[in-house]
């Protein structure tokens, strides 16, 4: 003390240094109370302190106390937070690497450190792994404070389904298993080299009655990669129609002319703007790379696998194109190859017809080198047909049809029949096109026959001696539209009328004779009907008289 301190602060000073040792020494005996019970350290920091191999390491539970581990009992995998990742040299659509992490734990689930542990392919031998290039960061890894490594899965060049497993260094039997790794190009192409990994798999509804503004089906499209895997989740598809509007149904509730895929589908829907009549296609493209087939399964285009040669009859020597020559998408299947109507893809104001330079992410250097092999995506495209159909006046058709039995041929109905005798007939409902072709009434249309003479209507009957289209044996009618109508389908008149159709068709049914026969005269009338948002549109046939005539009198 400084010799200047008055005999009272000096009193003060002293008395504050007594109880500062009284509570140094109080702590230092909580500290030793606290080692006798926890054992191993006296870290406080939240986090695991110190450790040994035998299981005498000890971790802090983040209160202050610490929790000692014991042997190592037991291995498991955390929940994986990449459960896909892209095939080598795919790294634009998403990873090539995943993380797999393990934990070490003793009987009580503590995490136990500074465990030796050897990792390797679970499901796929690492042989067989290794021959395709997949490899792992390490075969072994030593556990941290919690317990537990990280290793990483490194994609190669052929899918494979992936697993890793753990093993304790000093005891195999000790081990676990992660879930699964799925990998793949993430991108639309064809295995056979035929297709682009894109088809159209299903539709609402293929015929719209565009009598009502807002009408619409809907329609689905899945995608592919090469090796015929379903393209990740998330996936973007975009659309265009011909008419009408598209769209497609997002992500997060918006709708808009995109879509994403989930588990290998994309959804979209076409609504009719009540302006137009005919076949209306709807374009459907994504980023994805042409197809071919992988004679050796390696998953890389070699030479081989893209060009053969032959001669042609000049003796020159021609190479064919093996793979899919895709080509910028087109908005309709008829195309006019001088004018096509496209998608201009890459912004160039000229169309991209196939040719032959394969573009994917999957080819030998060599076929680089030589300029038949661009490292890039393409976009993969489908179409998918529909009909904006029209029901009433100058809109549709119905004809109706009877059978003459004498010279074996269909004949228009004007005006009345004769039942007294067993009689074919067969009716066609169609919409005209804007180019007067013929095309089905509206899916799901609802058809009514009602015959107040004859005996009971025979459904789905044909006439001996007509099976199908017959030129000599077609009506006018028939045979002017011969290439528009399904001659094959017989449906019958009590079914709905079918969902998915390409061409209209007839139905086919017969009017047997009266049991009884007495002169009499009734009508035969048939309707289709279709109703959407409480509109009801309908076509029908003029009523048809029907006669019959009672047996002479003795």
């Amino acid at each position: 003390m400084s010799e200047y301190v008055k005999s009272s602060d000096k009193d003060i000073s002293q008395g504050k240094i007594m109880k500062y040792r009284k509570n140094m020494f109080a702590l230092l005996v909580a500290g030793t109370l606290i080692t006798g019970c926890g054992g191993g350290g006296t870290d406080i920091s939240g986090g695991s302190s110190g450790g040994s191999t035998g299981g005498t390491t000890s971790g802090s539970t983040g209160t202050g106390s610490t929790v000692t581990a014991g042997p190592a009992a037991s291995i498991v995998a955390d929940a994986l937070t990449t459960k896909f990742i892209a095939l080598k040299g795919y790294n634009s659509v998403t990873t090539e690497t995943a993380p797999v992490t393990f934990t070490v734990y003793d009987s009580n689930g503590v995490g136990v450190p500074n465990q030796l542990v050897d990792v390797s392919f679970a499901i796929n031998s690492s042989s067989d792994a290794a021959n395709v290039g997949y490899s792992l960061s390490s075969s072994q890894a030593t556990t941290n404070s919690s317990g537990k490594i990280t290793v990483y899965v490194h994609s190669g060049t052929v899918p494979r389904v992936i697993s890793v497993t753990a093993k304790l260094h000093s005891n195999s039997a000790i081990s676990g298993n992660s879930a699964t790794i799925a990998t793949g190009t993430g991108l639309p192409g064809s295995s056979d080299g035929t297709s682009n990994g894109m088809s159209a798999i299903g539709q609402g509804k293929s015929a719209i009655n565009a009598n009502v503004v807002g009408a619409s089906s809907t329609f689905k499209i899945r995608l592919t990669d090469r090796f015929g895997a379903n393209v990740p989740d998330g996936t973007v598809v975009r659309f265009s129609a011909t008419h009408g509007s598209v769209q497609g149904n997002l992500q997060g509730g918006t709708t808009s002319q995109f879509c994403t895929v989930t588990n290998g589908d994309c959804e979209g829907t076409l609504t009719s703007n009540g302006d137009y009549f005919g076949p209306v296609y709807v374009l459907a493209y994504a980023l994805g790379e042409e197809g071919f087939y992988d004679q050796n399964g390696d998953g890389i285009l070699q030479e081989a696998e893209a060009f053969s040669s032959h001669q042609d009859k000049n003796g020159n020597t021609v190479r064919d194109v093996l793979f899919n020559a895709s080509s910028e998408p087109l908005k309709t299947p008829l195309v006019d190859p001088n004018n096509p109507d496209y998608v201009d893809y890459n912004g160039d104001n000229k169309w991209q017809a196939p040719d032959q330079v394969y573009q994917g992410r999957a080819c030998v250097q060599a076929l680089i080198d030589a300029g038949n092999c661009k490292d890039q995506t393409i976009p993969v495209w489908q179409h998918t047909k529909f009909t904006f159909s029209g029901m009433g006046s100058g809109l549709s058709v119905a004809q109706l049809e009877v059978w003459n039995g004498v010279n074996s041929k269909w004949n228009a109905v004007t005006s009345s029949v004769d039942v007294s005798n067993n009689r074919y007939f067969r009716v066609i409902f169609a919409s005209w096109s804007e180019d007067n072709s013929l095309m089905p009434i509206p899916s799901d249309s609802e058809i009514t026959l009602n015959s107040t003479n004859g005996g009971s209507v025979v459904y789905q009957a044909k006439p001996d001696g007509y099976s199908s289209y017959n030129e000599d044996q077609e009506s006018a009618f028939a045979a002017a539209h011969s290439s528009e109508i399904d001659f094959v389908k017989n449906s019958a008149l009590t079914d709905t009328y079918p969902s998915v159709l390409s061409k209209p068709f007839y139905y086919y049914f017969e009017i047997p004779k009266e049991a009884s026969v007495v002169s009499s005269t009734g009508l035969l009338t048939i309707v289709a009907e279709n109703t959407v948002d409480s509109t009801t549109s309908a076509i029908s046939i003029s009523p048809v008289t029907l006669t019959d005539t009672a047996p002479a009198t003795p």
